[in-house]
């Protein structure tokens, strides 16, 4: 069976067929009115019964384009309508699929709590066995701002995505990071790649604790382990010495610390200072990634 014909298409032909009936009443119009010249009255006659017909014709394509407008208008709102329907459907389905990803979240962050609740109670507990310096508790990872502190540093380090400024962003979620989430140094804030890893914060914590219970030796000349970068291979830097700076480095620093300031001058020049140091930081910016590049290669 053949499929009908949709309501568009029957008043496209209709409206073609009352513009040949048109142009087919003029041209019998025109004969009518020879015969009626030449005194043929009778083929005039004739013609005009073709032509009363003819009107008859146009008048009925006439009524039938406005019902098919009518027809293709309410054809076309169907169509949206399923096309709409279908488009609520994929979007319901990704609501879905965002919906699952919360239930992740949340089961996470339960998850989290109760482990840092946990790493806190053992933290209170290992202190109260042990003759413990108050200086040193933060060192050895023992006190609940130093735990949450080491999380938030971790968060910071797995969940924020850096701006590249000077116009090359093309992560959409430039600047993003999790609830809570902390730059251990200023200077690392758009490379997180520098935070050391909680796993190596936590071991070290732990070792120095087992030291210090074995040695007596404090932590008064450590620096907090969760402060200190995954640093490059750059030489200068042995076992146990603390991590050196290169001049790109202080230099990212330096613009950092102005945008700061200059992110709270309104005035035109303050902007005009700011745009330049965004535009100088970006720069200097690429001069540390190669660098890391440089001493990862040469650490490998």
């Amino acid at each position: 069976m053949a499929t009908p014909r949709s309501a568009t298409k029957r008043l496209e032909l209709a409206q073609a067929a009352i513009e040949e009936a048109t142009r087919k009443l003029a041209e019998l119009n025109a004969q009518r009115n020879q015969c009626l010249l030449k005194d043929s009255n009778t083929e005039a006659i004739r013609l005009q019964i073709q032509i009363d017909a003819l009107n008859q014709e146009i008048r009925a394509h006439r009524d039938k384009i406005e019902l098919l407008k009518a027809e293709a208008e309410r054809e076309v709102n169907e169509k949206r309508a399923r096309e709409r329907e279908v488009q609520i459907k994929a979007i319901e389905s990704k609501i879905a699929e965002r919906d699952k990803a919360m239930d992740d979240v949340a089961a996470a962050i339960k998850q989290l709590a109760t482990a840092a609740e946990r790493a806190i109670n053992l933290g209170r507990e290992i202190v109260g066995l042990w003759s413990w310096q108050p200086h040193d508790l933060p060192a050895a990872l023992l006190t609940p701002p130093s735990i949450m502190t080491a999380i938030s540093h971790e968060t910071y380090r797995c969940s924020y995505h850096p701006r590249r400024y000077g116009g090359m962003d093309t992560d959409p979620l430039a600047g993003f990071m999790l609830p809570g989430s902390k730059c251990p140094r200023l200077e690392w804030m758009e490379i997180p790649e520098r935070t050391r890893p909680m796993v190596d914060v936590v071991r070290d914590s732990s070792e120095f604790a087992r030291q210090f219970m074995r040695t007596g030796k404090g932590s008064a000349a450590v620096e907090p382990v969760q402060q200190q970068a995954v640093a490059p291979s750059v030489p200068g830097n042995g076992p146990g010495e603390p991590v050196q700076r290169t001049e790109a480095e202080q230099r990212l620093s330096d613009l950092l610390v102005q945008m700061s300031k200059l992110a709270e001058d309104v005035t035109p020049a303050g902007d005009q200072a700011y745009a330049a140091v965004v535009s100088e930081l970006a720069k200097v910016q690429a001069e540390v990634s190669a660098e890391q590049q440089v001493g990862g290669q040469h650490g490998g």
